[in-house]
């Protein structure tokens, strides 16, 4: 009898549990990128894994993504930051590439993959209407340098900022694609078809000048109704955790189980809200009389007006009202072809305010912030971390304020860069807003004997509540010394003890950070402060336990810690 042998079966490789993270890691990365921009009402054009030469230079687009007329592609990576300099560099020479040959770039594409040629058949564009954008999406941060340097050629679609517009696109779905269109500067005018219509929106409405309104000289009020639709196109909110930086952000994340029930309330009700947008309109606004004649910002009779704005996006800020707004949104649930209905029809009360010409930004900022904390903390009390947000922007001079510029620096370089709660998709990292209300703010606060401001040596610092460079220069010698004191109190622990998994270790927790913080304190009143060879050699005298069956203090105990750290490294 023939006994034939079969194939010898090949054995699957086994993958260790650091390499199943990261394969999980990069799962869910694409994942979430792919899911932001399908959310927001892109079309995914599968192409990963497909070489691509264009005029002879050879690369890969990770993704790329259809809506109307504009074509994104997004490179996606997941190499550590050492990696990051030179993989931009290339692509970005790529993406220059590309732009120079923009007909071989189409043609590649439409013969290529076959979900852009149909994409292609079902929309009516020649290829000299498309617009092609290039986005750098790095699960680590890129370095500012490269951003500045790279800057003009893609878009660097940080991790920070995805795990935002992902949250957004999961809550108000294609909406959100407004504020995705204005991060990729897009204007109005580049989506779809040229428009030859009118660039302005009228709307009529009621003008109460400000001897009347009681707001600041030159701020004039305006009340009208406008369309939801409208508004989801032009509005925008300074939500903390955007991409518009990140100091002068102050209004909560959008809640989705809050457009949940707003949404259920229109579909059921088919009744308009009756409470007021309050919102500030863009400096292009033109208010007319009834005789078309434009009116004088001297103006102190209330009258009817004519209100002309132009049609861009992201040019109206929601100071109060952003779910009443964006519960009209454009989404997927059952109630969204009634709501579609209202989007058009309904009309919403807007109060909007007109800043006086060259009304600086500053002012604006600290303006609506206030505003906001006004309106806000009476209704529903505003949360610790968000009460912060909005003190660094209407008193940046305050303990509090300065505390939270040097918790942003402390997060954003140094021991604790990494380790900090510094974005609501923050899992598992240190939270900041204790550290920032009971320890920071005594050793950074611009007054006091146990305060780093009386250590600082600069001249004229006696001034800096009039100068924001020296505001600048004092957080950042701030954020130096007490880097140089945690950099020391690291070189006393063991690799595995460095960690914030509170099974592990107790030795990275509010706790521990604050009695840190306490130390300093102690070391500026008895003028012990050093660099960090001193802190290092200091340290080798800590003998607390920071595993969590040994440590003995509590959260309220943090003093009681610094006093011990500096009794046992700096007492004498």
């Amino acid at each position: 009898m023939r006994i034939i042998k079969g194939k010898k079966r090949q054995t699957k490789k086994k993958w260790s549990v650091e390499e199943l993270k990261q394969r999980r890691l990069e799962r869910k990365f694409l994942t979430d990128i792919r899911t932001t921009f399908v959310n927001c009402g892109f079309e995914h054009i599968p192409t990963r894994n497909q070489q691509v030469t264009i005029a002879g230079i050879t690369s890969e687009f990770d993704s790329v993504f259809a809506y109307e007329n504009i074509i994104v592609f997004v490179e996606d990576t997941t190499s550590n930051s050492a990696g990051i300099p030179d993989h931009l560099r290339k692509k970005c020479e790529f993406y220059t590439h590309l732009e120079s040959h923009r007909p071989e770039l189409f043609e590649f594409l439409f013969k290529t993959f076959s979900k852009f040629k149909s994409y292609m058949h079902s929309h009516s564009y020649a290829p000299e209407e498309l617009r092609f954008i290039y986005a750098y999406c790095s699960r680590q941060d890129v370095e500012k340098q490269y951003k500045q340097r790279y800057g003009d050629i893609c878009h660097f679609f940080d991790y920070a900022y995805l795990q935002y517009f992902l949250t957004l696109s999961k809550t108000i779905h294609r909406s959100a694609r407004f504020e995705l269109f204005k991060f990729l500067k897009l204007e109005l005018k580049d989506i779809g078809c040229k428009r030859s219509a009118d660039n302005l929106s009228t709307y009529h409405g009621l003008l109460l000048p400000f001897p009347t309104s009681g707001f600041p000289t030159g701020h004039r009020i305006v009340s009208f109704l406008a369309d939801p639709n409208m508004l989801l196109e032009q509005a925008y909110v300074l939500r903390t955790d955007g991409w518009r930086g990140d100091t002068y952000l102050y209004q909560r994340l959008l809640i989705k189980s809050k457009i949940k029930d707003m949404r259920s309330y229109l579909a059921n009700e088919k009744r308009v809200y009756i409470n007021n947008i309050i919102a500030t309109l863009p400096p292009e606004t033109v208010l007319k009389d009834e005789t078309g004649q434009s009116i004088k910002t001297s103006e102190i009779d209330i009258k009817p007006v004519s209100i002309q704005m132009p049609k861009k996006f992201n040019t109206i800020g929601i100071i109060d009202g952003q779910h009443r707004v964006y519960s009209y949104h454009e989404g997927d649930d059952n109630l969204d072809k009634k709501i579609k209905t209202y989007r058009e029809k309904q009309h919403l009360l807007v109060t909007g305010i007109i800043y006086p010409p060259d009304y600086p930004a500053l002012k604006k900022q600290k303006f609506e912030a206030q505003l906001f904390l006004e309106i806000n903390d009476k209704q529903k009390p505003v949360k610790g971390d968000l009460k912060q947000a909005i003190e660094r922007i209407i008193n940046p001079y305050s303990a509090i304020a300065v505390s939270k510029a040097v918790i942003a620096g402390l997060a954003s370089t140094g021991p604790l860069h990494g380790l900090l709660e510094v974005h609501f998709f923050d899992v598992g990292k240190i939270k900041t807003t204790s550290i920032v209300s009971y320890g920071l703010k005594h050793i950074v606060a611009l007054d006091g004997e146990h305060s780093l401001f009386k250590t600082w040596r600069r001249p004229n610092k006696a001034n800096i509540k009039s100068d924001r460079v020296a505001l600048d220069e004092y957080v950042s010698y701030c954020v130096t010394e007490i880097n140089m004191f945690i950099s020391g109190f690291k070189t006393a622990l063991t690799n595995d003890i460095w960690s914030t998994d509170q099974k592990v270790s107790r030795a990275l927790t509010i706790t521990t950070i604050n009695g840190l913080i306490y130390c300093i304190r102690k070391l500026i009143e008895t003028k012990q402060l050093g660099n960090f060879e001193y802190y290092k050699a200091a340290f080798k005298n800590l003998k607390i336990d920071f595993k969590p069956t040994k440590f003995t203090y509590k959260s309220s105990h943090w003093k009681d810690l610094g006093d011990k750290i500096f009794s046992e490294c700096f007492g004498s």
